[in-house]
């Protein structure tokens, strides 16, 4: 009986060690994800863009599978959220999930099923990407926001040094 769980155990570790060897490979080779998607505001002008969930599917499906990867997901919802749980399984044995809730927007301008839809692709996507350790290319927009702010510079003052200590001090 020891043997034997000894054997599992064993199993189990080389089963994760090989997961977290496969998914270093996915996330170097994983490709740059582009945010495509634009959702405008009501003036028509855009408000933010983001990677669509078959976008980065479609993207990193190929080194998944190379490596042995394959995905699923399960959700539970209730009349507020929505919580996702993405498992990634490895062909070793070992898998790992991720969460993600999601609040079900009740003054979306959609039927209640498209709300909770919404919501949920919503959740696969973040759920998925964080499970895979995976990136969608954020524009940076830090360096246009502070070249529009005047520079403010900080006022210099001398680091005072510190007080020599006597041995006395340290009894």
């Amino acid at each position: 009986s020891r043997l034997m769980d000894m054997r599992r155990e064993l199993i189990q570790e080389k089963a994760k060690n090989d997961y977290f060897e496969a998914l270093a490979r996915v996330q170097k080779s994983c490709p740059q994800v582009e945010k495509t998607k634009e959702v405008k505001g009501s003036d028509g002008k855009v408000r933010y863009s983001y990677a669509s969930l078959d976008e980065i599917v479609k993207a990193v499906k190929k080194t998944l599978e190379e490596n042995g990867f394959s995905y699923s997901f399960s959700s539970q919802n209730t009349d507020k959220e929505i919580l996702v749980t993405c498992t990634a399984h490895h062909i070793g044995g070992h898998s790992e999930s991720s969460q993600f809730r999601a609040p079900i927007d009740s003054s979306a301008y959609m039927s209640a099923v498209q709300k909770v839809g919404a919501s949920r692709t919503y959740a696969k996507r973040y759920c998925f990407c964080d499970v895979f350790g995976i990136l969608t290319a954020d524009e940076d927009t830090d360096a246009v926001e502070e070249e529009k702010q005047p520079q403010k510079s900080m006022p210099q003052t001398p680091t005072p040094k510190p007080k020599p200590v006597k041995e006395a001090e340290y009894n």
